[in-house]
């Protein structure tokens, strides 16, 4: 399949991102608009869960200060409820705060009263800030007063092409380029394509696309395919986007995996619990008990019985162990009972120690699934105070 198939048949899905990216209005109408592609297209076509959208549309406000308004109504129409009731931003996003009203309204005289009386450190937030929220008169304002330049990873974040124009200048003429990383990712994660292919043309600089597939940013992905990114590291990262169609292409290229090191496709495939995924890269030979860096098997990030059957019956071996000696019946104690019943079910060991001796109940009580600690508890063994750590490399523990 060629790429430009690949850009015709998920258009949908790569223009559902750059709408909410792009979204500036709070206007009813426009959020409803952007609400009903994301209905049509993210859930009901991709099969996204309403909690993955939520998630996603938080991290968005995380780093978006100007689509603060726009994108909690967003979320508002997706969950049925306010975020600023739910504890999953804090106040700080919500902007009440005068500085924070004077760069929505693009006041600079008022906030240039506020920025004479801070330090340095403060004068330079101030002006970061403006450009996150597109604030152009209070970045030119502040920037001529204290003779300091617009970081550009915030104006690219902002999205306003005027800032985004003064602060590539003064990057163009600065002797620091230590940062410029920074900026092929912040593109990476506002949408922002024009910047992604500036600095890939005209600084040579690589697409990160562990970032494309963490944002969903498949245009991106797809860009650095086309311009000759490394396409082993490429199939590493497009069972994340769980589309058929990427994985047969990559399929069809009968690249040869088995020389590199790290997660592989088939790992990606098995933690989005993408069963069709799964099954089209063990049908094409994919190695079931291949190892990542830290000796891991996909079976170690099955979400459910359905995937962890399939690795199973293609010779998956259930008591792997990592380097810290943790088997897949460890993971699995952490959240799914239905999952650590099958496994035991079909050889797991209950009584698998890690490298620390901890047992699959130890991860249990650790992760609060009393159900599944209550399942595993041998009632003629001695375990009564429920003691697990809190941290495997710090090995810290509490009681509870």
């Amino acid at each position: 399949m060629e790429l430009n198939k690949l850009y015709s048949e998920y258009q949908d899905y790569i223009q559902v991102y750059n709408r909410i990216h792009s979204l500036t209005s709070s206007e009813d109408s426009e959020i409803d608009q952007v609400f009903q592609m994301i209905q049509n297209v993210l859930i009901n076509k991709y099969k996204k869960s309403t909690e993955t959208v939520r998630d996603e549309i938080i991290d968005v406000i995380d780093f978006r200060m100007n689509l603060g308004d726009p994108i909690c109504k967003l979320f508002k129409k997706i969950t049925s409820y306010d975020i600023t009731e739910t504890g999953y931003i804090c106040p700080f996003w919500i902007h009440e705060q005068q500085d924070y009203e004077a760069m929505k309204k693009d006041d600079a005289n008022t906030l240039i009263q506020m920025a004479e009386s801070a330090n340095c450190y403060e004068q330079m937030s101030y002006i970061s800030d403006s450009a996150k929220f597109g604030a152009l008169q209070c970045c030119k304002s502040l920037c001529s007063l204290f003779h300091k330049i617009i970081p550009l990873s915030s104006a690219i974040k902002g999205r306003n092409k005027s800032i985004i124009k003064i602060a590539l200048e003064q990057f163009e003429n600065s002797d620091d380029k230590s940062t410029v990383e920074d900026f092929m990712d912040s593109s990476i994660e506002t949408f922002n394509m024009e910047m992604i292919k500036y600095f890939h043309e005209s600084l040579n600089m690589d697409i990160n696309l562990e970032l494309c597939a963490k944002w969903n940013n498949f245009e991106a992905f797809l860009y650095a395919i086309e311009t000759g990114c490394d396409k082993y590291e490429a199939f590493q990262y497009s069972s994340l986007f769980a589309f058929p169609s990427l994985t047969k292409y990559f399929i069809d290229l009968h690249l040869d995996l088995s020389h590199k090191f790290g997660i592989s496709p088939l790992h990606n495939a098995v933690k989005t619990g993408n069963y069709e995924i799964t099954e089209m890269l063990v049908s094409a030979g994919f190695d079931v008990d291949v190892r990542d860096w830290r000796r891991n098997t996909p079976l170690h990030f099955t979400p459910s019985v359905k995937i962890a059957a399939l690795l199973l019956s293609k010779g998956a071996d259930i008591m792997a162990r990592n380097i810290n000696g943790i088997t897949p019946l460890h993971e699995a104690a952490k959240t799914s009972l239905e999952l650590t019943k099958y496994l035991i079910s079909q050889g797991a060991d209950k009584n698998a120690k890690t490298i620390y001796n901890d047992l699959p109940i130890n991860f249990a009580a650790q992760y609060n699934a009393y159900d599944i600690e209550d399942f595993l508890k041998d009632p003629n063994s001695d375990y009564v105070s429920r003691v697990c750590f809190i941290d495997e490399f710090e090995r810290n523990y509490y009681y509870r």
